[in-house]
């Protein structure tokens, strides 16, 4: 893994995939896990800071240099994109998008990382 820290996301996926048949297992509420997994790493990173506002917490983009892991780096091109939203909003955005790019990206990483040797 060359040195390389595991996302949070990462370690939850591992958790889902069933060791005799090497399928993975997707309950519903995964989204939301690898959603908001990947948005602490952001914060703990200090790519983005949160402020609480009223009645919702705003979520404020840092620092948009890449990370070199590209999950996070394809959350951050979004965000920046995208402009302002509350955390509740960004987390609706991935957790009810009909691709599965975020799980895509960590799927692959963890390949190119040696985590996963094979993936149905």
């Amino acid at each position: 893994m060359d040195g390389e820290k595991m996302l949070t996301a990462e370690k939850f996926l591992i958790l889902l995939i069933n060791e005799e048949t090497a399928k993975m297992k997707t309950p519903l509420f995964f989204r939301y896990a690898y959603t908001g997994a990947l948005i602490i790493e952001l914060l703990t990173l200090k790519k983005i800071a949160l402020e609480k506002a009223r009645f919702k917490i705003l979520v404020h983009l840092q620092d948009t240099t890449p990370t070199g892991k590209a999950p996070l780096d394809y959350l951050l091109k979004d965000m920046s994109a995208t402009g302002s939203k509350s955390l509740a909003g960004w987390i609706r955005k991935y957790c009810n998008s009909p691709d599965y790019k975020i799980m895509e990206l960590l799927i692959e990483s963890m390949k190119r990382n040696g985590i996963l040797s094979c993936f149905q």
